[in-house]
């Protein structure tokens, strides 16, 4: 009579190396189609940026929002990392875009390829 006490059998071993080799055999294809993918999304997003105006003020976000995005993230990632050096951050992303004249964030909807406002915090 077979206890199911939780403990792996060889089959569960040769499954586990096996899922092992299948991986790394399909690395070198699934890498490039990552990469791909995340280029061919931050090229929408500054493009969309181009057509997409501020709903406060109504100026074009274009490429300098997005920069303004990065750099902010940058600063606020880089503040935490000195702040506490020893832990590591599982961090979202807040913003995409902020608008360069009222300072307004977005965040970008990749389904539906536009900018959505953030609410302000209160």
């Amino acid at each position: 009579m077979a206890e199911a006490s939780g403990a792996s059998g060889p089959l569960d071993g040769a499954k586990m190396a096996a899922a092992m080799v299948v991986g790394l055999l399909f690395m070198p294809v699934l890498a490039p189609i990552g990469l791909a993918r995340g280029w061919l999304t931050q090229r929408r997003k500054r493009r969309d940026a181009l057509s997409f105006r501020c709903i406060e003020c109504g100026h074009r976000l274009g490429h300098e929002a997005i920069s303004q995005s990065n750099e902010q993230w940058d600063a606020e990632v880089r503040a935490r990392q000195r702040a506490n050096p020893d832990v590591k951050f599982r961090l979202e992303r807040p913003h995409d875009a902020i608008c360069g004249r009222c300072r307004v964030a977005y965040r970008y909807l990749e389904s539906g390829r536009c900018f959505e406002r953030l609410r302000s915090p209160a």
